[in-house]
């Protein structure tokens, strides 16, 4: 049994317990999962995947715990969708509970990426959309 935060679509940060590595999809809601690791390894956030299309709006919170626990800057962290849950890994892979230094580095991001992450959740650009444009016709980017 290993503590981990499930951060729901709405924000609201919940304490649950996880079994294995095979729940982590279970709790995410997503058959395909993705997984992006904090800057010292410790905190793994694991979502539904990048290849199904976001429904609803980002994941405001988990995406700025995200960028406070990563080298992402609000600029480029990827915005999250759906729910998130946070646990942590050994070198291993194998799931380990969250103690309170984990937690610790849990906070919400400073003042400035917040002004930034606030910009980036009011006009999300789903790059994916750009997969299919011919990198010679430069001009179709402009629109």
């Amino acid at each position: 049994m290993y503590s981990a935060l499930l951060v729901t679509a709405a924000g609201d940060i919940q304490e649950l317990t996880v079994y294995s590595m095979d729940a982590v999809a279970d709790i995410v809601g997503d058959r395909w999962v993705d997984c992006l690791t904090s800057s010292d390894g410790m905190l793994d956030f694991w979502f539904g995947s990048s290849a199904a299309s976001p429904q609803g709006a980002p994941n405001r919170r988990a995406t700025g715990l995200l960028v406070t626990t990563t080298v992402f800057s609000a600029g480029t962290a990827p915005l999250l969708y759906g729910s998130v849950l946070v646990c942590s890994r050994s070198s291993e892979g194998r799931l380990l509970g969250l103690t309170s230094e984990y937690r610790e580095q849990l906070h919400p991001p400073g003042w400035l990426s917040r002004w930034w992450l606030r910009r980036r959740f009011a006009h999300p650009i789903d790059r994916r959309a750009w997969v299919g444009l011919d990198p010679s016709d430069r001009d179709s980017w402009l629109g």
